[in-house]
């Protein structure tokens, strides 16, 4: 299994156990996206008059999650965001395992009293649905301690919260050619 592979399958995982919540001023399930949150398209500008020359837009690749030109910033709010940190192999020969670590990036927005209340719960609803499943994709493995940082400081009317997960994921073996 590929790191990659085991993004797709955690972000799966997460748009299945939040798919019937209802959160912030939008009252819908959270976008879940990997690596980075969507930017927005550009607009198409019309410089035959003005004489000056503009790049073209850059033509989406796969991978590439983008917003419509004419969407608010805010349309992807609430979201899920699951970042790769690092992976990496054990030394020790007994050991064939690897382990991944996987930052979740939280964020809703609202500005009725109910704000607060919304990054928590959509921060709990995640967590325990790591922790009861154990693994994801059959081969990933979730490590306690599932650390959740709700920051002090918030962007009103955004709430932001992080949880840095470690998993434990099968390593490649070396080959051994006898000729």
């Amino acid at each position: 299994m590929t790191p990659a592979y085991i993004l797709n399958t955690m972000k799966e995982f997460v748009e299945s156990i939040t798919k019937d919540m209802v959160i912030g001023d939008n009252a819908t399930a959270p976008n879940v996206f990997i690596g980075d949150l969507p930017r927005k398209k550009g607009k198409k500008i019309d410089n035959s008059q003005s004489g000056v020359v503009v790049p073209e837009v850059v033509k989406p690749v796969r991978n590439n999650q983008l917003l419509e030109p004419e969407s608010d910033p805010s349309s992807y709010y609430p979201f899920v965001l699951l970042r790769l940190i690092s992976f990496t192999d054990e030394a020790s020969i007994d050991d064939d395992g690897a382990t991944m670590a996987v930052k979740f990036y939280f964020g809703t927005e609202s500005t009725d009293q109910d704000a607060y209340l919304d990054i928590l719960h959509l921060t709990q609803v995640v967590r325990e649905g790591l922790l009861k499943a154990g693994t994801i994709g059959g081969t990933a493995e979730v490590n306690r301690p599932l650390a959740v940082n709700i920051y002090e400081e918030q962007p009103y009317p955004q709430w932001i919260a992080t949880m840095d997960t470690t998993w434990t994921i099968p390593t490649v073996l070396r080959e051994v050619r006898f000729n």
